[in-house]
């Protein structure tokens, strides 16, 4: 049933619309409120546009508090698969069952996770915890991987591997093969200084080791 109230609004399964339209579905009935479908590759379905000022864009109320209720959805064209998923307060990308803020899932060889940045004068990503007790942590890397090659943590610039964390424990610092718990090599470069220990560049040096 369409209704048209004295106000302008119109109303779907609504006889007292609140809003320019307003779609009522039937309690407990299993099926799509409102479906748009597009058969061309040029076009939006839909197109959501503010005044400016203090307008706002979109708004979607949860009305289901169970940690299985999607709040919003992108899936691909079989509409099984999840590109992107709000539930419980928790954002998956690429995840159907996000269990933290923000869960960011890619399958394969992808990398799951790339931020990139053209500024200068910040950080490309920064993680803070501002809990100070004593039990409060920073970030945590896990791999499955049991490889003792396999990297944790690994550190680039310049296209150059410049520091690596194995899984088996092992540092490499300007290597990719460390051989012990910590191996610093020189990068190619003859006269390096690999070693330093001094409490500042001002105090003669407790401890230096160089090629």
């Amino acid at each position: 049933d369409i209704s048209n109230s004295n106000t302008g609004n119109v109303g779907i399964s609504s006889t007292s619309p609140y809003a320019n339209l307003s779609i009522n579905g039937t309690a407990g009935e299993d099926q799509d409120q409102v479906v748009i479908k597009n058969s061309s590759n040029n076009n939006w379905n839909l197109i959501i546009e503010n005044g400016g000022g203090t307008a706002k864009g979109l708004k979607i109320n949860g009305g289901n508090t169970g940690s299985d209720a999607s709040l919003f959805e992108v899936n691909d064209q079989t509409g099984v698969t999840s590109f992107f998923k709000v539930t419980d307060g928790n954002v998956g990308i690429g995840s159907t069952s996000p269990d933290s803020l923000l869960v960011a899932y890619s399958a394969g060889d992808a990398t799951g996770l790339n931020v990139v940045t053209g500024e200068t004068g910040g950080f490309t990503a920064k993680i803070e915890n501002t809990n100070t007790g004593a039990s409060s942590n920073g970030l945590a890397v896990t791999t499955a991987s049991t490889n003792a090659n396999a990297g944790i943590i690994r550190a680039f610039s310049g296209g150059i591997e410049r520091f690596k964390v194995q899984s088996d424990g092992k540092i490499g610092i300007l290597t990719t093969t460390p051989q012990a718990v910590l191996e610093v090599e020189d990068g190619g470069v003859a006269g390096s200084v690999l070693v330093k220990l001094t409490a500042d560049d001002a105090t003669p040096y407790g401890l230096v080791i160089g090629n």
